[in-house]
């Protein structure tokens, strides 16, 4: 009799131990910090791609270029539309767009190469460089430097002979008309967009170098970096087979008529004079993001994203988020998100709008080209700020042990 119940016992406490082991199969496995922030990113991305092609099928924008990089790949590249209105020349990653003042940023890199190799420092004072350097008070005219030109620090009024760039004047009428330009603030007092004085970093670097500018890029940057497509200047843009042309949105015809490629603002080429492909703005974002150290070392990266002017509310044409903190560090926008920073530059011309942006904390770069700008654009003044405030807004973040961290706000 005992024996019988004995064996019923360990036959139950068998049965009861496979159920458990079972029950623990069943169970899925905890996912790693890891595996749950790729998730995250794939969503993302994959919402993000919807979000383009959502966009370009409501705004018929004619043509456009995307890109997404990360951790020193290409993980999304997407082009879309035509590169002129009526035809069927489809946009690919060759076909070259302008840059506008997406073209400060490779003025202020090349800057930082010759500082690095000791040609200039940030801290020196235009006039030491370029002794017919004017502005209407002596005070200013001596003491602004390089650091301050390139950081939109120069006390110069706003845009201070944007009329002057606009007439299509050479850049040497637009270098004098400095000296009649409205002074708003000392040097490096506040902050205050510009193309005009912005732009004699060019005459600077062909003094301290004694090569062109055009040759300096070619050079030290599109060449190293693997930048095929890239140019600049208006005769470089026309000379591109596998270019588009600039579109404008009227709004009383409802659609996007073809605008002729116009030579303002190629005259202030370190401000707006850059032409570039989507493939090229890959090799410029890696470059950003230090996989190229042997063409852009960390040190002029550096250099180039340290914070330099504050910009107050108001003063930035793009407000990316109420939480964003905004700088300008040389040739780039600062923004803080909190525990999260993003480098960044957009820029408009009669016909294109550029955009790019990246964060070296995360390892991702984003690039948008377009060939139409107005108010039927919605894609450029929400492209990439979707992406990022997606990626850090709905960012959940996770401890070790892969449980979510809710963080609440005071």
């Amino acid at each position: 009799m005992w024996k019988y119940i004995v064996v019923v016992l360990c036959l139950g406490m068998i049965i009861n131990s496979c159920n458990n082991d079972a029950s623990v199969a069943e169970a899925p496995p905890k996912k790693s910090l890891k595996e749950l922030e790729e998730e995250h990113f794939e969503n993302t991305l994959a919402y993000f791609e919807q979000f383009v092609q959502a966009q370009m099928d409501t705004t018929h924008l004619p043509g456009a270029a995307v890109s997404v990089i990360r951790n020193g790949k290409v993980v999304f590249l997407g082009t879309y539309g035509v590169v002129k209105v009526g035809t069927k020349d489809s946009v690919d990653k060759h076909t070259v767009f302008r840059l506008a003042s997406v073209s400060k940023g490779f003025a202020s890199t090349l800057a930082g190469l010759y500082e690095e190799e000791g040609l200039l420092e940030w801290d020196n004072k235009i006039v030491d460089f370029l002794p017919n350097f004017r502005l209407r008070k002596k005070t200013c005219t001596n003491g602004i430097c390089v650091s301050h030109v390139l950081s939109h620090s120069t006390g110069l009024v706003e845009h201070a002979c944007s009329r002057l760039i606009q007439k299509n004047n050479p850049y040497s009428v637009t270098f004098r008309g400095l000296r009649s330009a409205p002074i708003v603030a000392n040097p490096g007092e506040t902050y205050a967009y510009q193309n005009a004085i912005y732009s004699v970093i060019e005459p600077l670097l062909e003094k301290v170098t004694k090569e062109s500018y055009e040759d300096l890029l070619q050079k030290r940057i599109f060449e190293p970096l693997n930048m095929d497509d890239a140019s600049v200047g208006y005769q470089a843009m026309v000379n591109t087979e596998n270019r588009t042309v600039p579109h404008v949105w009227k709004n009383r015809s409802k659609k996007w008529v073809k605008a002729s490629l116009n030579q303002n603002w190629y005259t202030v080429a370190p401000a707006a004079g850059v032409n570039a492909s989507i493939s090229d703005m890959n090799h410029w974002m890696l470059a950003m993001l230090g996989y190229y150290p042997e063409v852009i070392s960390p040190r002029v990266r550096d250099s180039l994203f340290t914070p330099r002017i504050p910009i107050e509310e108001g003063q930035g044409y793009y407000h990316w988020h109420p939480k964003a903190t905004s700088y300008y560090g040389l040739g780039w926008r600062v923004f803080d998100y909190g525990t999260h920073q993003l480098i960044y530059h957009g820029g408009m011309v009669k016909g294109y709008r550029p955009e790019l942006a990246i964060d070296p904390t995360h390892d991702i770069g984003v690039a948008l080209l377009t060939n139409g700008s107005g108010d039927r654009d919605c894609l450029s003044d929400t492209c990439i700020q979707t992406f990022f405030n997606m990626y850090y807004d709905e960012h959940p973040r996770y401890n070790q042990d892969g449980g979510r961290i809710v963080e609440h706000e005071e």
